[in-house]
């Protein structure tokens, strides 16, 4: 069980004080998600990130597709790694079943971490999406980049703290995530809704 979690602080309900508890406090992780990617977008950092990677700025948003990836190959691997080493063995003709709901009982860790794997190859579907559009429609290409960037820090994030249990920090993650491949995309059609990023 996670730290914050094991506090309260989390979004797992099974009441409807829960779904208004939720309801109540996502409004606001996605008000935090897009300030959180205004700040990173005009934070001296998202500039050096950028001149730090062996790729010009036009390509920095197919190497965060590369990363997403290999993010999601190397979760999956290490998941059959895991399961190989701590429960007995893995069985490639029956893969969902050993890494399935069972393994949630057994080794809640490595469940999770099936889940975040699976959840990731999900968002490489939106991720894709979502560049296509920047891509066809030209988005300047320094806020695509570092938008691209705060996608690929949150989904990195998100891996971490799902293992670790923290389901109110996964959730704020993926939100971030979610934020910024929609201005990513929205932004392509619609440029005027990116004027919060001036």
């Amino acid at each position: 069980m996670g730290l914050l979690l094991g506090s309260g602080i989390t979004l797992t309900a099974s009441s409807y004080a829960g779904v208004v508890k939720f309801l109540t406090i996502f409004p606001l992780l996605v008000l935090g998600a897009n300030v959180g990617n205004v700040l990173f977008v005009k934070s001296a950092i998202s500039n050096q990130l950028i001149t730090m990677l062996p790729v010009p700025v036009e390509k920095v948003p197919a190497l965060v597709i590369i990363a997403m990836v290999i993010l999601s190959v190397a979760t999956g691997i290490f998941v059959i790694i895991f399961v190989n080493i701590f429960a007995g063995g893995y069985d490639n003709s029956l893969p969902r079943k050993v890494k399935g709901p069972a393994l949630a009982d057994s080794y809640p860790a490595l469940f999770r971490l099936q889940s975040a794997h699976n959840n990731t190859i999900e968002c490489l579907a939106m991720v894709t999406a979502c560049f296509w559009a920047a891509t066809t429609h030209s988005l300047d290409a320094q806020l695509f980049a570092k938008l691209a960037l705060s996608v690929l820090a949150s989904r990195l994030l998100y891996v971490v703290v799902y293992v670790l249990d923290e389901d109110f920090l996964r959730t704020s993650c993926y939100i971030l995530a979610i934020a910024g491949m929609t201005d990513i995309a929205i932004g392509a059609v619609f440029p005027e809704t990116l004027s919060k990023y001036d």
